[in-house]
């Protein structure tokens, strides 16, 4: 399979009052086309820092990130505009993802690109509306208006509206209820299916990824320290901090 997203030995350290704090430290891994990959660990991990990096939010100091073969600048503004609509991003909070005075089809069509005309951005919006399992109705909707997991399947809609290369979810389940959860993770497992898609899912609950992803990191303390099929590091971990996050939630 295609190299979608390679990451190499980065390092990002942050300095307060004169000391430095490693909050990465030497992070290396791969996603590749039609892959979902799950990053797993406790809040300040290093999970949401390893994602800012990606998506140009930060500069990093050591490594190297590879988009599609082309490599990616550490300086993060030049990065902002490499990656612009080639990554895209679905947030754990749907309605504050929006702008609540504009509603959700007008929000997705501004996500397309540019270069479609009107109709043809009318014409992607019901794809993309029914592709996400959407009443073409809630486009006439502001997001205050619609449930949670209607307003994350929007949020999901807009991501894929410029035809992202990779979709990195961030927690994207969190704030929902447990029955919406899997309808959500079954659209996204759906999407990944049949557009052969890169997903990289950042989560803290390892028996989400076990369903879901087919490859998972464990972080810590900002490292992975143990990586493999899920079903593999879930049934024969080899680190302390992975038979704890199993021993939370299973």
């Amino acid at each position: 399979m295609q190299e979608i997203l390679k990451v190499s030995s980065i390092k990002k350290t942050f300095l307060k009052d004169g000391e430095s704090n490693t909050v990465i430290n030497d992070v290396s891994f791969t996603v590749k086309k039609g892959q979902c990959v799950g990053i797993v660990g406790e809040s300040g991990c290093g999970k949401s820092t390893t994602v800012r990096v990606i998506l140009g939010l930060l500069n990093f100091d050591e490594g190297e990130i590879i988009l599609s073969g082309n490599k990616l600048s550490p300086q993060n503004k030049i990065r902002l505009k490499e990656i612009q609509g080639k990554i895209q991003m679905v947030f754990q909070m749907p309605t504050e993802s929006f702008n609540p005075r504009i509603k959700l089809g007008k929000s997705i069509k501004e996500a397309m690109k540019k270069i479609l005309t009107s109709e043809e951005k009318e014409v992607k919006l019901k794809k993309l509306f029914e592709e996400c399992q959407l009443s073409y109705d809630l486009a006439d909707r502001y997001p205050k208006e619609v449930s949670g997991g209607q307003c994350q399947r929007a949020a999901i809609a807009r991501a894929l509206a410029s035809d992202p290369q990779l979709l990195i979810c961030d927690e994207a389940t969190s704030a929902l209820d447990v029955t919406v959860q899997y309808k959500i993770m079954n659209l996204l497992k759906n999407i990944q299916r049949n557009r052969n898609m890169a997903i990289l899912f950042i989560c803290h609950d390892i028996a989400l990824v076990q369903q879901f992803c087919d490859y998972v990191l464990v972080m810590d303390k900002g490292k992975i320290i143990e990586e493999g099929i899920p079903n593999e590091v879930i049934l024969n971990p080899s680190q302390m901090f992975t038979k704890k996050l199993i021993s939370s939630v299973i």
